[in-house]
């Protein structure tokens, strides 16, 4: 049977047609507020930054090399841990648009109950997270850097943010698997492990981390991971990269197939002068129940 409109003036077909384009209007309103979304972030971070002192005497030594000089030298690539807002801020300058741009590249069409960050860092997940458009969710968020924490949950209060609810936590501790167990239990569930196994302090707790995670009792579990594609850190096993992460996937019954995605971003904001960027990661995506 064919369903006609007096008041639009099309029949079934046509009204398929144009249901197919008003959602794919509103997917791209959703990608075009997700890029507001984060812009509004990274600008208060680009303003907090630019009325430090130390800051803009950064800026005039070294010019144009400010990006780089922050990341080799003051971040120590990355490694560095960022307990004050100072640092927490350079971070989330210098490496939140990668890491958004990464995961976004991978991050499936999923809306779920709660969202495990672990290795939170400055909230890019979340923010990410945020740009599928779907129902709110709670993030539980794993993160030793007080000032990443802190900045964080400036990032879940943003307007635009469809984080209801977020908890920071500093160790893996009985109180956050507590807590975990409690979000996670028969709803759904997203972990996601962005550039976590790339930090050195995670080694002691691979074999405990699956543990706790197959304790479980999600009504669906996905997990996202994300790393750099190389090289290798020499504290890493067999020079492998992604070596922790196997070993951590390895108690879970799960055989790895590690991809790569390129990804580019812009950063129109910069404080030294707008850049556009791209670069690769390695990745899975893969759903643990």
């Amino acid at each position: 049977m064919r369903i006609s409109s007096p008041y639009l003036g099309f029949g079934g077909d046509s009204w398929t047609r144009f249901a197919n384009r008003l959602q794919s209007w509103l997917t791209n309103l959703g990608a075009w507020l997700l890029i507001d979304m984060f812009d509004t972030f990274y600008d208060h971070v680009v303003e907090r930054l630019r009325g430090m002192q130390e800051v803009r005497r950064l800026i005039s030594k070294h010019g144009d090399d400010f990006d780089q000089h922050i990341g080799n030298q003051v971040l120590e690539r990355g490694q560095r841990p960022c307990e004050t807002e100072y640092l927490a801020l350079l971070y989330a300058y210098r490496y939140a648009p990668m890491h958004h741009a990464a995961l976004r590249s991978v991050m499936p069409e999923t809306s779920p109950n709660v969202l495990i960050d672990f290795g939170g860092g400055p909230g890019t997940a979340m923010l990410a997270l945020s740009g599928n458009r779907g129902t709110t969710f709670e993030r539980l968020s794993l993160e030793l850097a007080q000032g990443m924490r802190a900045i964080a949950s400036v990032a879940a209060s943003m307007e635009g943010s469809i984080c209801k609810r977020n908890s920071e936590h500093a160790f893996p501790e009985s109180r956050f698997w507590e807590e975990a167990a409690r979000m996670a239990d028969g709803r759904a569930v997203l972990l996601v492990f962005s550039y976590f196994f790339a930090q050195e302090l995670t080694r002691p707790f691979v074999r405990a981390l699956a543990n706790r995670i197959a304790a479980l009792s999600p009504s669906a579990m996905t997990l996202i991971y994300t790393n750099p594609v190389g090289p290798s850190a020499s504290w890493m096993p067999r020079g492998d990269v992604h070596g922790w992460y196997k070993e951590f996937t390895k108690h879970l019954g799960h055989q790895v197939r590690i991809l790569q995605q390129s990804y580019s971003y812009n950063v129109l904001s910069n404080l030294a002068e707008p850049v556009t960027r791209s670069g690769d990661c390695a990745y899975e995506v893969w759903k643990v129940r």
